[in-house]
């Protein structure tokens, strides 16, 4: 008699489970009996289950017990992560998404690097290993602090840079950028009054409102 029973496999999601009775005819040294195993399109680990013979009629048991490998045909997942705009002062979240839910779990590391943003002036840096992504979910988040300031100046970017993924998924997108808007008002210029004796040279002075990330420029005559 025969049967089977869970491995790492689980009936019915990657295999049919049975039982039943084998013969091995008078003069013959072999028999077969069929598993039939399951075809999915979740990426997954190699996968076993067990068959277990009992009841010997005319013969003993010798090794009883055997092991079905289940190999997987999916193409391992991708990571991607996304691009972020954000103003000034605010938390950018980034997403990493994985191309298609995996039976294993995938880890990757990420990682925030200088463009035209600067860490500590324009955004807090940051990092992290190992970060996990559970089977049957495809996504994970993560966040970067933004500064506020008073200059007025131009949008000005950052990167975030995955790497390092597991056995279980490789990396289509590794770096997202993040993009900080600038929501502080233009400055405002005025020009000022002056005396002076005739023959003098006269000096006028044009004033900015505020402190700018931006050369101001303004015609006169």
């Amino acid at each position: 008699t025969w049967a089977t029973s869970n491995g790492t496999a689980v009936q019915p999601g990657d295999y049919t489970s049975g039982t039943g009775t084998a013969t091995i005819p008078a003069g013959a040294t072999s028999t077969t009996f069929d598993v039939v195993t399951i075809n999915d399109a979740v990426p997954e680990a190699i996968e076993t289950f067990n068959t277990t013979l009992s009841a010997p009629g005319n013969s003993t048991l010798g090794d009883s017990a055997g092991v079905g490998t289940i190999n997987d045909n999916n193409a391992l997942p991708t990571l991607s992560v996304d691009d972020v705009t954000v103003t000034e002062g605010g938390t950018a979240t980034f997403t990493v998404t994985l191309s298609v839910a995996s039976g294993t779990p995938v880890t990757f590391d990420w990682a925030t690097s200088n463009n035209t943003a600067l860490a500590g002036t324009d955004y807090t840096a940051n990092s992290a290993t190992t970060v996990t992504i559970t089977p049957g979910n495809t996504t994970s988040t993560f966040n970067i602090v933004t500064t506020g300031d008073t200059i007025d100046e131009l949008a000005e970017t950052f990167n975030v840079t995955i790497s390092n993924p597991n056995a279980a998924a490789t990396i289509a997108d590794s770096t997202g950028i993040g993009t900080i808007t600038d929501n502080d008002p233009t400055p405002t210029l005025s020009i000022n009054d002056i005396t002076i004796v005739e023959g003098g040279t006269s000096t006028f002075t044009i004033t900015s409102s505020a402190v700018s990330g931006l050369a101001a420029t303004v015609d006169w005559a």
